[in-house]
């Protein structure tokens, strides 16, 4: 349809273009001297002439428009892709959180209160979730054990409050434990107004 479109438009400007010449003809003395084939020479190189400019410009049209689309298609194209993928790492890392919370909130309901088991639970969501480069849980003061007190400095979790703040971490050499930024330092409105 766009080829049938180029060929009409450029056969109107032809024979426009033609008129305007045939007509100039026939006033002008100096277009009398020139002889009939010099004058149909002048007339078919200046149709032609017009005639590729015009298809040209009508091809370079469409090839603009036709690059246009097929880079918006495959830009939306890689944008689906990376958001499809960004998707499931999120919804991956949700379910580990998830897997952590429940695992977590099944040893409160038991009773069991001991800090081995909760190490033990984020040490395994980071073998079982080898996505994850860290894990790690923590508790108010004294409200895991009531035993902060001694705990105090025990390596390698704890700092010199006690606190349950357990932190796994794996960065390419294996699963490490982490002794995570003293607490005792913060009062209580900065720590829930972080």
């Amino acid at each position: 349809m766009k080829i049938w479109n180029i060929s009409y438009v450029s056969m109107e400007m032809c024979d426009l273009l033609t008129q305007v010449i045939v007509n100039t003809h026939r006033g002008n003395d100096m277009f009398k001297e020139i002889s009939l084939s010099a004058k149909l020479t002048f007339i078919s190189a200046a149709m032609v002439s017009i005639c590729l400019i015009i298809g040209i410009f009508l091809q370079s049209r469409s090839s603009s428009e036709i690059v246009s689309d097929l880079t918006t298609n495959e830009a939306r194209a890689i944008g689906l892709y990376h958001a499809e993928q960004i998707a499931r790492d999120l919804d991956r890392a949700m379910s580990a959180a998830s897997a952590l919370t429940s695992s977590f909130r099944a040893l409160r309901k038991s009773g069991d209160v001991d800090r081995k088991a909760y190490n033990n639970v984020l040490h395994e969501a980071m073998v079982e979730f080898p996505f994850l480069a860290g894990a790690w849980a923590g508790f108010e003061s004294n409200a895991l054990d009531g035993k902060d007190a001694d705990f105090k400095n025990v390596e390698p979790h704890y700092d010199e409050a006690g606190r349950y703040t357990t932190y796994f971490y794996n960065f390419g050499s294996g699963i490490q434990p982490y002794k995570p930024v003293s607490y005792t330092h913060l009062t209580l409105p900065t720590i829930y107004s972080v």
